[in-house]
């Protein structure tokens, strides 16, 4: 069993128990930006272990709560839910093979929503729908959980906006050479 395993010198990629990368972020959010809001946590306890960076899932999963918070007006909630979505298919991954996706994390609240004119290109750097945001939070997450093999799609209607952050199943990469573990 590969215990841990270096992609590059800039994450350090090991098996991650996700809800705990949750409570420790809802712990942290809970007693600055989001001390006004009602979290709750809706987890499947059934789910295995990410493969992942610690710091870049709590910086992600921060600034996804962080923006949800921001777009409270009233009755501020989040909802942090996992599940198993085995419909999720990521379009391709570096072998150009279709992969799935299936370990799923929803960060949903039910702030303003955002609009219509900057949800396709929300991920993209620069663009931001915060009079005082530059834009570069969403990109940053967007990428760093790309070069986990994670994705990140959003859902968003006024009352509501459920961002999903899908990763696979147990799969283990030392630099290129890719091992399922079973």
């Amino acid at each position: 069993k590969v215990d841990q395993i270096y992609v590059n010198p800039i994450h350090e990629i090991k098996e991650i128990n996700i809800h705990e990368i949750i409570q420790h972020s809802i712990k942290v959010s809970s007693s600055g930006f989001g001390k006004n809001i009602n979290f709750i946590e809706n987890f499947d306890p059934s789910l295995p272990m990410v493969m992942g960076d610690r710091d870049l899932l709590i910086q992600a999963i921060l600034n996804l709560i962080k923006n949800a918070c921001e777009a409270m007006i009233d009755n501020p909630s989040v909802i942090l839910k996992t599940s198993y979505n085995s419909n999720k298919v990521a379009s391709l991954n570096m072998y150009d093979m279709p992969e799935t996706l299936p370990l799923q994390v929803e960060i949903i609240d039910n702030g303003i929503g955002i609009e219509e004119d900057k949800i396709n290109n929300i991920f993209n750097p620069f663009v931001s729908s915060k009079k005082s945001g530059y834009g570069l939070g969403l990109s940053i997450v967007s990428s760093g959980l790309s070069s986990l093999g994670a994705s990140i799609d959003v859902i968003s209607k006024k009352g509501q906006t459920n961002f999903r952050v899908n990763f696979p199943f147990k799969e283990k990469y030392i630099g290129w050479v890719w091992l399922i573990i079973t």
